[in-house]
Formats: C-alpha cells, structure tokens, sequence
C-alpha cells in the first residue's frame, strides 16, 4: 500500500511535464557523449544519483520496501495506546483516559483488546530459539471475538453498563462509559480476522468490513456528523478508537500484503502500477471537495446552489483530472515500456555482433591451418603413394575433413542465428548427391557389417533447382547419424518425387529413441544421454541444424523411432525439376588427368599470400593445372607487381588475393587496382579468406572482387572458380 505523502509526490513527479532534473537513457547518452572531461563526468555521476533518487520508479520501489516497517508502525502505534490506556486505568490519571477531556474515554477492555491484537500482529513471526514460528494470532482473535460479543450480551441483558462495569473493581466508574455497540461490532469482526489467520483470503475479507466502520467515525469526525451516532443500536466510536482500529486494521492488511485486494494494489503487474499512481488522487480529490463543501457550508461562504454548482464543477474537474493524470501516466509507462525494448534490442544486437565477430575471427584462426592440412593431403592423396602411406594420408585428410564439419556446424548455428544464412538456388543432379553422400559412409558402414544402399525410385528427376551444398549437408548428416548409431541391420536410404517436392527417407535399424525425447531431440546441443549414444559423440548441433536447414529451404523433416528397434528421418523439399542438360559441365567432368593438366597452360595469374603454406599449396595447385603463378606477400607488393606486369606488356589474366594481409589487405589492394584502370574484364580478382560468413563474401563482392574461395579448399574447387573468370584453353 502506498504512504499518502510518497504517492502524492510521485503523482507529482510524473504529472509533471517539465522535469529537468529526469532525462531519459537517450538524452544522458547524449549529454555524456558531448563532454567527456573529467569535471564533466564528475557531474554526470551527481546528476545520475539525483535522477535515481528522484525517479518515480524508485521512489515507488522504495515506498514498497517500507511495507514491512509500516506494517509494525501501525501495530506499534496500537500497542503503544492499549498499554497508555491501561497504565492510566491503573494509576487513576484521568487525563489519559478520557484525552484530556478532548474525546470519550476509552475503557480498559477496549485498551486491552487493542494491546491484544497489536500484540499478536507484532509477534506473528516471531521465532522462538530453535523452535518453529509461534503465531498468537488465532487465540488472540478468539479471545477478542469472545470478550466482544460477551459485551453485547451485558448490555443487552441490562446486567451492567458494559463488561467493564461487570467485571473491574469500582463499577461506578464505569456508570456512563463502555465500549460502545458500534465498537464492539468491529471487534468482533477484528477477531474474526485475525482467527482466520490461516486462510489469508478470508482474513483480507474481515479484515476490508472491519476497517470500515473505523473510517466511517473518522469521516463523521471530520464533517461533524451525527446521524449516525443517534441510530437505533449504535452509538458513535470515539475518534482515538477509530485511529486505533484504523492503525491495527492496517497493520493486519499489510501483513496479509500478498493476498486479497491489498495484493492487487501492491502489485508488480502493469495494473497495479497504473493504480498505485492513481488510487492517492482518486481517494483525496473526493473528500477533500466534501470537505471544503462542508467548510463552506458551516461558515456560509455562499448560498446553497452556488455551493451545489461549485461542487458540480470541482468534481467533473476531479473526474476529468484523474482520467487526464491516467492517461498521462499510461502514456509515460508506455513510452518507458517501448525505451525499455529499444534498449533490450539494442543489446541483444551488440551481443549478436560480439557473437558474429567472434566466430569470425575463430573461423579465421582455424580455417588457415586447415587449409595447409586438407589442401596438401588432398594433393597427396592424388598421387601414387604405397598403400600403407595412403592409409594414413587419407586418415589425416579425414579427421582434417570432420573437424572443418564441426566447425561449419557452429559457423552455420551463428549464421541461422544471425539471419546471414541464404539459400542459393542452382541447377543440382539430386542422383548424383544421394549416391555421393552415401560412398561417404560406405567404407565406415562397411566396417561395421551394416548393409547401406540407396533406392531411387524412376519419378526421381536427375536435375533439380535447389541448394546444392545445403542438400548434400541435411543428407549427409542423416546417414552419418544412421550409420553411427547402427551396430546390427543397414540403413536404407529411399528417394521419389511427388506434386513438385522430392521426398527422402533415411531409416536403420539401430537403437533407436526413446518417445520422450523425441520431441527435443532437434533441438539445438540436445543428444539422448543413453550410453551407446553417449558413446558415440557428437556436439548435439547435426539435427539442429538440419531442421533449421530443411526450414529455410521450405521444407519439413520428420522423425519416427522406436527404442531398440530403429530410426526413420523423413525429408520433404519443394524442388523444381529441370530436364535441362548441362554440355559442358558434364565435358568437364568426363575430362581426363592429362587433358586437365594442360586446361590453362599458359594462363598467368598472380598470388597474393602472406602465409608461408598456404602459398606452398596454391602454387602447388596452380602448378598441376599448368598455371604460371607469380607470388606477392602482402597487398602493398601484390599492386605494384601486377601494374608492372601491365606496363611491360605481360598482364597476369586473374589475380587470387588474400583478403587479411600486412601492409595493404585484398580488398583495399583491389580497389587500388580498379582505380588504375584494371577492371573486372581485363584483371577478375579472386578472394581467397578464412573468413566463411555471408558479410565477409559481401564485403569482398562490394571491394569489386569477383568471387570468393573460402579456406580451406581443394583442387576441384579452385579449378570451378576458375572456370568461370578465367576459362581454360580450348
């Protein structure tokens, strides 16, 4: 619940439109980055502990946190009147009892009842030492609820005036004071609070109808009513009475914070912060209008309709100034709101970008060395080596092979995440992607005795137009997963086309999955914690990032499986067929060794390679294609040999350039070149970098470079780009 005063400058604060002292996270941005002194800063850091003292927020935070105190406040305040009371009974002092003659005496059943239940509040979580909590407030509410109701028994049975006068010594004392019928109600309803302890709801229920007749005799008291303290069976609740119920009530709503309408106005919730900022006005505008109504009626200020016409209009400006005020402050919480989502954003795109830049620059790091290993072992392996140094050539290009998959795997996670993963639509011979995908697992399932065969059925088109890397990508991580997780059986791989889209089906017979972690078995670093899966590896990112595949490419992937039994992975992919038949792609590849050797003999080409291996396998490449390959080591050496070339009439036909180099990088080396007049048909230039991500292919493209390797790469995929920017002898 919110202290008056605090609600009251908070609502001042916020209806404020001019608030100097309160910027906004934008403009203190702005002010820090206009001045950066030292003298500057030090105010800065003043202003910022000014603006978070005086935040509405804060204040309201700080006012919440109060709760507990208020709560033992109110009861103390209690107490400390039953203990006053009762000490002045006993001691005779007439002073305290009757309040100086200001207001009704309080009897000591009353004080004692007060005393009683502000007590029981205060010790309701009192710990006793190494026992459990002791809660007084069940018994107190009983013996309270008794000795009330045991008052209107007396008084209606005429016996006495009051308990008082039937129970205490001196009875004439108590002659023409009691605890009056009104007094004695409330009691009883106090006491049924705070019996209900146990069930929070109904307690906030007694407690909301007990308060109430407390802050009737306040309200009377403050607009000198008397109505009601001449009704039939009342006679009115003292004014000290009235505070001390309202104190004690309070103090039991508050303890009881968490439950009942007191939690709605106590709230985290959107709601009960827009009631919190309205309820102090909403409660004072009303009786303060009364008031001054009933001042000005007293002292006849005006006659009675110019009285009626100016409370007509002091309210409709009430009203009118709470739904104004309401508004203003929805409008402020949602402006906050949207500020609060910017800023959220914000981060959640510089946390993307660190996450970018670093998978970059790991790509980077890692991809160089594995450049010189998968390059130089795949020329090995092209070589006529014994058997047994082929055996252990091909584990290395191998393992080479399997750690650069990993690392795609990650690179491909981020890209997903990041929205940089495209899918490129190209002309793709979808028998020759199955079949080759599975010779990958032949030897590996040959080892294991599984039988691993693909069936094609004739509606399967050989071409189609779809992704060529990303197909072979899903498919060959399925059978990977198949063949790895498959001790007994085979797998089959079965392919047909229906209605535009190419269906695939990979089923083993292997261990298969559990039903219950088939639902999150896609999901991203998820695998099945069973031992044999367990004991195969595997980062738990290969399914994820199927399915993430299969969905940029509009396609579904399902999974079916039965522990013990085995697994079916069903791939569905919209693929347009294409009869088309490319000549020359299918010239090129029916070439023989020797043809191929002499394709560019002849061709000059410059390099442009810091990296000692990297350039002992490029020149090695180039050597075997009949490339004559002029070697540069930094971008700054790379411009001023290719222009010299120019000049001396000896122009090198492309150019492969390192994109991070010393001195003068690739992209900066290129548009050197562009600006002498080298342009794309007399000098293409080639990218060559670690870096895979769709932004560092961009900004090579945008450098006016025309095409990108990415490292590591192979013999077959240096001759591709070739190809296409500088074609080969005819």
């Amino acid at each position: 619940m919110d202290f008056p005063g605090a609600a009251r400058e908070r609502a001042d604060l916020l209806a404020s439109n001019d608030r100097p002292w309160i910027q906004s996270p934008r403009e203190e941005h702005a002010d820090a980055s206009q001045d950066n002194s030292p003298s500057s800063n030090s105010a800065d850091a003043t202003d910022a502990d000014h603006v978070e003292l005086l935040d509405p927020k804060i204040v309201e935070e700080k006012a919440l946190q109060l709760r507990p105190f208020g709560n033992c406040l109110l009861a103390i305040c209690a107490l400390i009147s039953g203990i006053v009371l009762i000490i002045g009974w006993g001691a005779g002092i007439e002073a305290v009892t009757h309040f100086g003659h200001q207001f009704s005496a309080m009897v000591p059943s009353t004080a004692a009842l007060f005393l009683l239940g502000s007590g029981a509040v205060l010790l309701s979580e009192w710990h006793p030492l190494g026992h459990d909590p002791v809660d007084f407030r069940i018994a107190a509410g009983v013996i309270i609820l008794g000795v009330a109701v045991a008052n209107l028994m007396v008084i209606a049975s005429g016996t006495a005036n009051g308990i008082d006068q039937f129970l205490l010594p001196r009875p004439e004392m108590f002659a023409d004071i009691r605890m009056s019928e009104a007094t004695s109600v409330t009691f009883i309803i106090l006491g049924a609070a705070l019996a209900s302890s146990n069930r929070p709801e109904v307690k906030s229920v007694f407690a909301t109808i007990a308060l109430m007749p407390a802050l009737l005799a306040l309200t009377m008291f403050m607009f000198e009513a008397e109505s009601l303290s001449n009704a039939m069976f009342f006679s009115a609740i003292s004014l000290p009475t009235a505070v001390c119920f309202a104190c004690l009530i309070s103090a039991i709503l508050l303890r009881n914070g968490n439950r009942g309408w007191v939690s709605v106005v106590l709230g985290n919730g959107t709601g009960s912060i827009a009631l919190r900022r309205v309820l102090p006005l909403a409660l004072i505008l009303p009786f303060g209008l009364a008031l001054a109504t009933s001042v000005a009626i007293r002292y006849e200020v005006f006659d009675t309709r110019f009285q009626l016409s100016l409370l007509a209009l002091a309210s409709a400006f009430a009203v009118a100034s709470l739904l104004i005020s309401g508004a203003h402050r929805s409008n402020l919480i949602e402006r906050e709101r949207a500020e609060s989502e910017v800023r959220e954003a914000q981060h959640a795109m510089m946390l993307l970008k660190s996450k970018s830049r670093f998978f970059a620059n790991m790509s980077h790091e890692i991809r160089t060395p594995m450049n010189g290993i998968l390059g130089f072992s795949d020329l090995l392996l092209r070589d006529d080596l014994p058997p047994e140094q082929n055996k252990r050539v091909r584990l290395i290009h191998e393992s080479s092979q399997n750690m650069l998959k990993l690392l795609d795997a990650i690179l491909d996670l981020s890209r997903i995440e990041a929205g940089q993963l495209t899918i490129k639509l190209e002309r793709t011979d979808i028998h020759h992607l199955i079949q080759s995908c599975t010779n990958l697992f032949k030897a590996s399932a040959a080892t294991k005795g599984l039988r691993l065969k693909p069936k094609l059925d004739a509606s399967v088109p050989r071409y189609v137009i779809g992704d060529d890397l990303r197909i072979r990508q899903v498919l060959s991580n399925l059978i990977g997963n198949a063949v790895k997780f498959t001790f007994n059986g085979g797998i089959d791989i079965a392919a047909s086309y229906k209605g535009g889209a190419l269906m695939i089906s990979v089923c083993d017979t292997g261990i298969g999955i559990a039903e219950d972690k088939l639902a999150t078995v896609l999901d991203e670093f998820v695998q099945v914690e069973d031992g044999d899966y367990r004991s195969s590896g595997g980062s738990g990112l290969g399914l994820h990032i199927c399915r993430e595949l299969v969905e940029l490419m509009g396609g579904t992937i399902a999974l079916d499986s039965v522990l013990g039994k085995g697994t079916c992975v069903n791939l569905c992919l919209p693929l347009a067929a294409d009869k088309a038949h490319d000549e020359a792609d299918e010239k090129r590849k029916s070439a023989q060794p020797e043809e191929q050797l002499n394709r560019w003999a002849g061709r000059r080409v410059a390099l442009a390679e810091d990296h000692d291996i990297n350039q002992m396998l490029i020149m090695e490449m180039a050597e075997r294609i009949g490339l004559e390959v002029e070697l540069f080591e930094d971008g700054e050496e790379a411009v001023e040999g290719i222009l010299a070339a120019e000049q001396d009439g000896e122009p090198f036909d492309l150019a492969l350039m390192d994109v991070q180099m010393p001195k003068l990088d690739g992209i900066a080396a290129t548009l050197m070149l562009r600006k002498e007049g080298l342009d794309a048909q007399s000098l293409p230039v080639v990218a060559m970098t670690a870096n895979a991500f769709r932004s560092d292919v961009e900004a090579c493209l945008a450098g006016e470079m025309q095409a990108h390797l990415a490292k590591p790469f192979t013999l077959e995929q240096l001759e591709k780009v070739l190809d296409k920017w500088m074609p080969p002898n005819a």
